[in-house]
């Protein structure tokens, strides 16, 4: 299962429900049993796919009872958001410190995207996992606009568009928002990433040839007078 192996020596079948008279459960012990079935529900949707999968079959596989699971995640779908948000955690990491080597707004921007391209094509099961699925629940929009992740991403690049704006490298329509701007460069990139991991051109530097010119073309269309 490379990347989404389950560890079998952590052992968490002895992590019950608080019963009457039982402590409650510590802060390591309760991130331990969310982390272990994370990471056992990431393996069995690859192989089986989300619907095939039951929340008694993950807790079976963890080993622990369905009451545990429960007192974790409220339901099987957040467990695969909470999965997202690692996924998009991990992604913005990579991208930020790529992108942490360039001093300009532009230059950073164009840095963090192309990482971001990168980062799919390095790990296709990642970006698999997050487009799992065929149809999507209004819940995915109340996940997307309070993860983690992408207050994170919002944080980081929301400040880079203002000071190209400001120094006149970026230019933003009347009318449009700067985070309409990141959501723009956002799902141009998603379709991207999309061939990236369905149709690679061949071999990395191609591809990062590639990434680059795609970026560049892209910002472009956001130049300011004194780009």
């Amino acid at each position: 299962m490379g990347e989404y192996a389950i560890d079998s020596e952590l052992d968490v079948a002895g992590e019950q429900p608080r019963g009457r008279g039982r402590p409650r459960l510590s802060e390591v012990q309760a991130k331990k049993i969310r982390d272990r079935i994370a990471t056992v529900a990431r393996a069995l949707f690859i192989e089986e796919g989300y619907d095939g999968v039951s929340i008694r079959k993950i807790a079976k596989k963890v080993p622990c009872s369905t009451g545990v699971l429960y007192h974790q995640f409220a339901n099987k779908r957040a467990i695969l958001q909470d999965i997202w948000d690692d996924i998009y955690l991990a992604c913005f990491k990579y991208c930020d410190k790529a992108a942490s080597r360039e001093s300009g707004p532009i230059e950073k921007l164009r840095e963090f995207f192309v990482a971001y391209l990168e980062y799919w094509g390095k790990y296709p099961s990642h970006f698999k996992m997050i487009y799992l699925l065929d149809e999507r629940e209004d819940q995915d929009a109340y996940w997307a606009s309070h993860s983690k992740a992408f207050t994170q991403f919002d944080n980081w690049i929301l400040p880079l568009i203002a000071e190209g704006v400001e120094r006149g490298v970026l230019s933003v329509e009347e009318g449009i928002s700067d985070t309409d701007v990141v959501l723009a460069l956002y799902n141009i990139c998603q379709g991207l990433s999309y061939r990236r991991v369905s149709q690679p051109k061949g071999n990395d530097q191609e591809e990062k040839k590639f990434n680059e010119f795609a970026i560049n073309t892209i910002l472009k269309g956001f130049s300011g007078p004194n780009a």
